[in-house]
């Protein structure tokens, strides 16, 4: 049975649209910028590292999509005065904006992909795909 085809098609389609979603609301943002975002305004002050976590990416991915959010003054950055590597990372009034929009996009999408699912599969559903495991497994 190949259903990595499935997955796939969701992750072009959600990216399609937001991507579409993004420019038409005339929105300074970029779908890979999404995440980020969102996790930043949902957990103020995480770390770095504790924000790769969340998004499940390594700690110099965060480092690189977190640049472009600290130029447009997105999201401010503090560091550790005990250890000048630990950076916290907080949203600005401006990012609180978009959180509103983006959560609104989200919940939007979700309910276009599970719509026509009874409430008894979607509670299946999510129960299923959380047995998959997400981290990476060494070979």
């Amino acid at each position: 049975m190949d259903f990595s085809g499935y997955f796939s098609a969701v992750a072009r389609k959600t990216q399609i649209y937001y991507t579409r979603e993004l420019k038409g609301l005339n929105l300074s943002l970029k779908y890979g910028e999404m995440p980020y975002i969102m996790t930043i305004c949902e957990y103020p002050g995480l770390t770095q590292d504790e924000i790769a976590a969340r998004v499940m990416v390594d700690k110099s991915t965060v480092a690189k999509a977190v640049k472009p959010l600290l130029a447009r003054k997105l999201i401010t950055c503090t560091v550790n005065n005990d250890d000048r590597r630990v950076h916290y990372l907080f949203p600005t009034g401006k990012a609180m904006l978009l959180y509103e929009q983006l959560r609104a996009l989200k919940e939007n999408w979700h309910m276009q992909l599970i719509g026509g699912m009874s409430e008894l599969e979607l509670v299946l559903f999510i129960e299923l795909l959380g047995k998959i495991p997400l981290q990476e497994t060494e070979t």
